[in-house]
């Protein structure tokens, strides 16, 4: 795959498999720049980058396979430019049209904050982000605010973490979003 990255492209690679003893079938992007680390979370200078394009990745190798998932589950701020980028950037391919988002948050402390600058790498529309656009969370990039405003569908690891997140006490910034979203928020089990 090319993935565009703030202007450039990245040549990435897929591979494919099938979990042990299943017929689930899975993708890996394989891309050393951003993914041969000691470990998977880091704080690296790039961070941001490495999630744009694994985001972007997701999005085109469903493309590539001509897939339509009726449901697309991302998890925690590492994903969460995916429902933003569905729509804002590859909201003509009629491919996703009827597909809904679900994202999972198991811990808000972690929310993938950068500069405002991350947004322009991702090549979202500038309205987004300049001008305290609808994606600025105190004059920063925040991936997990993008996945909250912008998921059809938003759980959590419980109820009660459901609920602790609406108070300003544990809400990590993210109560009053959450609170604009209770139709569409859940805690599971």
């Amino acid at each position: 795959l090319k993935i565009s990255l703030n202007g450039f492209m990245h040549s990435v690679h897929v591979f494919y498999g099938k979990l042990p003893n299943s017929k689930v079938d899975a993708y890996f992007v394989h891309y050393p720049p951003f993914f041969h680390r000691k470990k998977l979370y880091t704080s690296d200078w790039d961070e941001d980058e490495r999630f744009i394009l694994f985001s972007k990745a997701v999005i085109q190798i469903m493309q590539k396979l001509g897939w339509s998932p009726d449901i697309l589950h991302t998890n925690d701020w590492q994903t969460g430019l995916i429902p933003v980028l569905l729509r804002e950037i590859y909201g003509w391919d009629s491919l996703f049209h009827k597909t809904k988002t679900v994202f999972t948050i198991h811990n808000i402390g972690y929310q993938g904050r950068f500069s405002l600058e991350s947004y322009k790498r991702a090549e979202l529309p500038k309205h987004l982000y300049e001008n305290g656009g609808v994606l600025v969370h105190e004059n920063d990039s925040n991936f997990l605010k993008c996945a909250i405003l912008y998921s059809d569908v938003i759980n959590t690891v419980s109820e009660t973490y459901a609920k602790e997140l609406l108070t300003p006490e544990y809400g990590a910034g993210m109560d009053g979003y959450l609170w604009h979203r209770t139709e569409d928020y859940y805690g599971i089990i």
